[in-house]
């Protein structure tokens, strides 16, 4: 496991504490976080605006472990303060967010607090971002909800870096 662990480390710096949970089931902990990095990685669907998804998710679900790691994340990938801040509310607020950074929360509230989405807010966001790009928020979305999930039943602490 140090051999992973000192890989991971050399990619981004520390070791979260999620993986480090990952990493006790040794047959799973590789599989996870090619997952992670893969649906998280550059894809589709810009990376600020997965952000926003993933703080929403965590936001949503009231998970300080996630929420605190994907506002580090938000806040690197050009997302505001007022933004992140605003995602903490229930209710957005009217008129800080940009069409797509709507559609893309409004998927995330629907995913994360309803289980699904509505066909008109797929069909938006497969309009903004093609098929490809709504499987790929879909799946950023979905994952957020499993990390929650995780980092909540273990207790996790939030990451020092």
């Amino acid at each position: 496991m140090r051999a992973f662990f000192d890989r991971v480390r050399g990619a981004i710096g520390f070791v979260p504490n999620l993986f480090r949970l990952w990493a006790r089931a040794p047959h799973l902990v590789e599989t996870l976080v090619q997952l992670e990095t893969t649906v998280g990685g550059s894809g589709k669907i810009p990376a600020k605006l997965k952000e926003l998804a993933m703080l929403r998710t965590s936001e949503l679900n009231g998970c300080p472990y996630c929420a605190a790691f994907h506002s580090d994340g938000c806040g690197a990938a050009g997302g505001d303060a007022a933004q992140a801040d605003a995602l903490k509310s229930r209710q957005l607020p009217p008129g800080l967010f940009a069409d797509e950074e709507a559609a893309v929360l409004r998927l995330t509230d629907e995913m994360t607090l309803e289980v699904r989405g509505r066909p008109e807010t797929v069909n938006k966001v497969i309009e903004l971002f093609g098929v490809d790009g709504a499987v790929e928020l879909m799946a950023t979305i979905a994952l957020l909800n499993f990390d929650n999930r995780m980092a909540f039943t273990a207790d996790l602490p939030v990451d020092v870096r």
